[in-house]
């Protein structure tokens, strides 16, 4: 197929079967773009993207451990004062989470994220890239929705959007 007078975003909707059954999981998939439509240079390149959309119930507890290779949206609800622990997993560089945090019926809850791999930024309530507290809905029975964004660069989640409702 060729294609001219595009801008530089482009999406690629189609199937990826593995062993003749729907893809699921972390794959490492490589998209390259051509000058040319034969022969021609790689003029740009796309490596290490997931597959799919995962979503995970967490489990209500002191401290939250969330794996970034078992999800992409994860959802709990808080019966007390809690601590997001370090995520483990092996993210890759620009890949998003989305953790949706619900209070409980009593409210007032808060969530620390503690540990050395996720951090909040300083425009969330961060301390010059410190880990210290998610500005979480404080009233009963809100929702608070997290954006987490891996940098390579940092080795770290970075907590890069927050949403109440």
């Amino acid at each position: 197929m060729l294609v001219s007078a595009q801008g530089t975003a482009f999406t690629y909707q189609g199937r990826l079967n593995n062993a003749g059954a729907p893809a699921d999981g972390a794959f490492a998939l490589s998209f390259a773009l051509f000058t040319t439509n034969t022969g021609g240079t790689a003029t740009a390149t796309l490596t290490g993207k997931r597959v799919n959309k995962r979503i995970f119930a967490a489990t209500d507890a002191a401290s939250v451990l969330l794996n970034t290779d078992n999800f992409d949206r994860a959802w709990f609800t808080i019966g007390g004062n809690r601590t997001l622990a370090d995520t483990t997993g092996t993210p890759v560089d620009g890949d998003t989470w989305e953790v949706e945090v619900k209070q409980d019926g009593t409210g007032g809850r808060t969530l620390a994220v503690t540990g050395t791999n996720t951090i909040v930024s300083n425009d969330l309530g961060g301390a010059n890239g410190t880990v210290n507290t998610v500005p979480v809905d404080s009233a009963a029975g809100r929702y608070t929705l997290c954006l987490f964004k891996y940098s390579a660069q940092l080795g770290k989640a970075v907590l890069i959007s927050v949403a109440h409702y």
